[in-house]
């Protein structure tokens, strides 16, 4: 038998190898990896992701920044303090 009478019918003879995506299973998984529900989805998802992890981590990288210039003493003098022992009274 020659390659002419083993293509599938839509199929040239020779054009591509068997199983290259052009049955039905590969038009599905085709169709399933183009679907989008919503459009720039990845776009959005990741603008939100950088802005709220930057509202977030802006002021925590700050308090410990803040926190590591004051030194192991002064630290725990901070803490330490009356005002301090107040708010964990209140808890």
């Amino acid at each position: 038998m020659n390659e002419a009478t083993l293509a599938l019918p839509g199929q040239a003879s020779g054009s591509a190898s068997p199983g290259a995506g052009t049955g039905p299973s590969a038009r599905r998984e085709r169709a399933a990896r183009d679907f989008r529900v919503l459009p720039g989805f990845g776009l959005t998802l990741g603008y939100t992701v950088l802005y709220l992890s930057l509202i977030v981590l802006i002021p925590l990288s700050a308090v410990f920044l803040r926190s590591a210039e004051l030194g192991p003493e002064k630290f725990w003098q901070v803490v330490t303090t009356p005002r301090v022992d107040v708010y964990k009274r209140q808890l």
